[in-house]
């Protein structure tokens, strides 16, 4: 799916006929929703590295917030994997990160790391499912700061309290948060990062570039 047919979607979830909120409004929505979803379950990437002890890596696409190494094989693509020591490596400069290498690990490695989702296409039907919730989540507490600021300040305070607690987007939006929350358990509850990557390692023959699923 791609961004402009996730936004037309996410507008009609919402039934925003009549256009209230822009194109630029809805993409922002979300863009801060891929960014809510790579912090609880992100995307696994890996890479393949000839390396020598002692010196550091960059690894593409790696954020210093979201991101984590989940394993490093070495040598790489034995199976069963023979995986480094956790001890044998370690992330360095938290501005721009790199892996680094203790002395005496050499050769080919294969790091499985994750990294922030960024684009709607690189998601599997279940990623959007997940990213419709958290966008529409976003796009109604959007709509229920507009609504809020529509109502007039000269009104008394118990009328203006009134008008703001019945906020038409203010507890739909947090239905959709709670929808998130229920598929995630419901979906994902036993797939932690190793599993997933356990997974990955086993599907033999798959070329290294294809869309895995969330």
């Amino acid at each position: 799916m791609t961004l402009e047919e996730f936004r037309e979607r996410l507008r009609a979830e919402i039934q925003d006929k009549a256009g209230e909120l822009s194109d630029a409004e809805l993409d922002s929505f979300i863009e801060d929703a891929l960014r809510m979803l790579s912090e609880r379950f992100g995307k696994i990437e890996k890479t393949d590295l000839t390396v020598q002890g002692g010196e550091c890596y960059t690894l593409s696409n790696f954020d210093p917030d979201l991101s984590s190494i989940i394993a490093v094989e070495h040598p790489k693509g034995e199976v069963p994997p023979s995986l480094l020591d956790e001890e044998s490596y370690y992330l360095y400069d938290p501005t721009e990160p790199k892996v680094c290498f203790q002395e005496g690990v050499e050769g080919e490695v294969r790091i499985w790391y994750v990294v922030p989702w960024s684009d709607v296409s690189e998601l599997s039907e279940l990623g959007i499912a997940l990213l419709l919730e958290l966008s529409l989540y976003r796009a109604l507490l959007g709509l229920s700061k507009r609504y809020l600021q529509s109502l007039d300040p000269s009104l008394d305070a118990d009328t203006f309290n009134r008008l703001a607690s019945s906020n038409p987007y203010s507890a739909l939006a947090e239905k959709h948060f709670d929808n998130f929350e229920r598929l995630l358990k419901r979906k994902l509850r036993q797939a932690g990062m190793k599993r997933r990557w356990r997974r990955e390692v086993e599907r033999i023959g798959k070329e290294p570039g294809e869309k895995r699923p969330l």
